[in-house]
This record gives C-alpha cells, sequence and structure tokens, in this order.
C-alpha cells in the first residue's frame, strides 16, 4: 500500500527537520520511484494524498480501510525482476541527487508495470492545503536552492 499512497505521518520528522527523501515500492505487479521530496519545495506525501482526494472523494475512506489492517494477510509477493529494476532506478536518482543534480523523481512519480515494464511518469504539484510549505510556489522556486550544500558520494 505504501507504494501506491504514502503514509505522510512517518515522514512528518523528515520534513520538520528539512530531510529530503525518496519514496519507492513494489506490490505484486507494479513499481513505483518517487517522488523525491525536497522539504519545503516539492510535493510530500500528504500532498498526494490531497490531490488523490480531491479527484476521488471517497479517496480517504478507502485509504483509511487499507491502513487499518483488517482482512490483511501476507505481505503481497511481487516479481523479482520487477523489484530488482526499481531498486536500481531508486538507487540511480538517490545517486543523481547525493552528486549534486536534481533527478527525474524529484516533483514525479515513476511506475512501472508488468508484463512490459514500461516506465510512467506523472508530475506531483504541491497540495494548496498541505502543511508541507511547498504549496504556492512557482516549479522554478521549488527547485531553486536544491543546489545547496549537501553530502554528496564525491565526499
Amino acid at each position: 500500500l505504501a507504494a501506491y499512497a504514502p503514509d505522510p505521518v512517518p515522514a512528518e520528522p523528515w520534513i520538520s527537520t528539512g530531510t529530503p527523501h525518496l519514496y519507492t515500492g513494489v506490490i505484486e505487479a507494479t513499481g513505483v520511484v518517487g517522488p523525491l521530496v525536497l522539504p519545503g519545495g516539492t510535493a510530500c506525501a500528504g500532498c498526494i494524498a490531497g490531490q488523490r482526494a480531491d479527484r476521488d472523494p471517497g479517496w480517504p475512506r478507502m485509504l483509511a480501510q487499507w491502513r487499518s489492517g483488517r482482512g490483511t494477510g501476507a505481505v503481497p509477493a511481487c516479481d523479482l525482476g520487477l523489484a530488482t529494476a526499481v531498486a536500481g532506478l531508486a538507487a540511480a536518482h538517490a545517486l543523481s541527487f547525493l552528486d549534486g543534480e536534481l533527478p527525474a523523481s524529484t516533483g514525479a512519480r515513476w511506475e512501472a508495470s508488468l508484463p512490459l515494464l514500461d516506465w510512467r511518469s506523472e508530475r506531483i504539484a504541491p497540495h494548496p492545503e498541505c502543511p508541507c510549505g511547498a504549496a504556492g510556489r512557482r516549479e522554478e522556486e521549488h527547485m531553486a536552492g536544491t543546489g545547496a550544500s549537501h553530502d554528496t558520494m564525491a565526499g
């Protein structure tokens, strides 16, 4: 479920401390990478939830049922090849960010499903009602300052 609908609550400390984080996961035959969240600059898990609720008023209720854990058994299986591809793409995006670049997962979600493994991307805009602080800024502003000093693979 977290791959489809990341829970904003566990990420609250990261948002409040300005810690970048990347959502990724695989459920059965679908893999997701992104968004890479730059707190206060790009959409977060709360923005994703808000946008989905705007499009589908029944979404919050369905999400609450999923997260309640009732009726769930074992974790759904996933395809090994798909999991490997998702892990590779996530690592590439993380390393790109650590090297000072803005990867394609910044402000976007990448999704692939079997059997074709055809990657599709969807832009994720900050939600105006999300408390993350990213709403109300233009795209250029979201990305400005992200080249600020941070740990890199080079040192």
